[in-house]
């Protein structure tokens, strides 16, 4: 699919895979001409929102949370909304401008820059690796140039009147642009079965692939890269001044190396599984990623923040039911622990939380050791 603008919690619910960022995407605010100079210093801004557009809503609540929401049962009416003062806005990617130019002409409305920009990618359902590879490959051969002017080009296409004219018009841009995209696509067919036929470890191409991605091969969960995306994407939003309430718990399985010792890496392998399928069933509605061989980090939000001495709590009772009622050494679960809140005052960034929490996790540790030998 594309383009696609989910953000990864929202894919990774949808069972769906992002490839690296396409292109870049300017949101501009639709407005009437005459509020142009006093959009940005307004108190309260109503939006408007095509009724069942649901995308939408979760992009305002990421970027706009205070604005209010109007509903329209599409865009015409939404911009007729604005015309009239029934709303104030109405965000668009600059792509589809054209679209909705000539209303807006009609209407006296314009745009203004919303200091928003929107990533595209690719999604591609989870665990199609073959036609994620080849998507992959595609964000990095074509140039960005050749994207603006395609998507430029798509969107003026479609403020004319139909797609038969569109063809008539421009029979010979078709037919070559359909040539492009076919060889495009032998090309990067071809690529991809040479790169198949070198690798003959199945296991190591997902791995590989994960590696360039953001999820583990192993657990599924999201890997470093991931974690690293995820704090920044919340560093941003906390840069433009939004107000987060979130908490990051740092996760380490105390016995990977005895078991890999002892029984082998196929069972330290089980082990991790088992402990990071503990941690994800404990804090459900959290990111949860695996940023080393045996490290899991959780950021808390929402409802796993505001219960959070709860479910820790519950953690600890799944760890001790798991050491008691298991068969098996690496079903027995044992994870030292540290998290930490976000302080606007003392936190200079989300990076200094995840500190804390390493140390916290760290002293954790050590105090299970000490208790051991006396």
């Amino acid at each position: 699919m594309f383009p696609a603008n989910l953000n990864l919690s929202e894919a990774e619910s949808m069972n769906i895979s992002l490839t690296p960022a396409l292109i870049k995407t300017e949101m501009d605010a639709v407005v009437r001409n005459d509020r142009l100079k006093d959009f940005a210093l307004r108190d309260t801004v109503t939006v408007a929102v095509n009724r069942g557009n649901t995308n939408y809503l979760v992009f305002l609540n990421d970027y706009f949370p205070k604005w209010k929401i109007k509903f329209f049962e599409n865009t015409n009416e939404g911009l007729e909304g604005i015309a009239s003062g029934e709303a104030d806005t109405l965000i668009i990617s600059n792509y589809r401008y054209n679209n909705i130019a000539r209303q807006c002409e009609k209407l006296n409305l314009t745009t203004v820059y919303s200091d928003v920009d929107l990533n595209y990618y690719f999604a591609v359902r989870r665990g199609n690796t073959q036609l994620y590879s080849i998507m992959t490959k595609a964000t990095a051969i074509v140039p960005n140039s050749v994207i603006h002017a395609a998507l430029t080009y798509y969107s003026t296409e479609d403020a004319k009147t139909g797609f038969i004219d569109v063809v008539r018009k421009n029979l010979v841009t078709v037919i070559l642009g359909i040539l492009v995209i076919v060889l495009l696509v032998i090309i990067l067919l071809m690529r991809s079965i040479r790169a198949e036929k070198r690798v003959s470890d199945g296991e190591q191409k997902i791995k590989d692939l994960s590696t360039k991605v953001f999820v583990d091969a192993l657990t599924h969960v999201r890997n470093k890269r991931g974690y690293d995306e995820y704090l920044r994407q919340h560093q941003e939003r906390i840069k433009k001044g939004e107000t987060l309430k979130l908490a990051i718990g740092v996760f380490d399985c105390d016995n990977l190396k005895k078991i890999n010792d002892l029984y082998g890496h196929d069972k330290g392998n089980l082990y991790l599984k088992a402990s990071c399928r503990l941690i994800c069933e404990s804090f459900q509605h959290s990111a949860v990623f695996r940023v080393g061989g045996d490290e899991f980090v959780v950021v808390f939000q929402g409802i796993d923040y505001e219960n959070m001495d709860a479910l820790m709590q519950m953690f600890n009772e799944k760890q001790t039911a798991s050491c008691t009622d298991a068969q098996d050494e690496w079903d027995k679960i044992s994870i030292s622990y540290g998290f930490a809140v976000y302080d606007t005052q003392s936190d200079l960034s989300l990076n200094d939380l995840a500190k804390r929490a390493d140390q916290r996790m760290y002293d954790n540790k050590q105090s299970k050791k000490s208790a051991q030998f006396r």
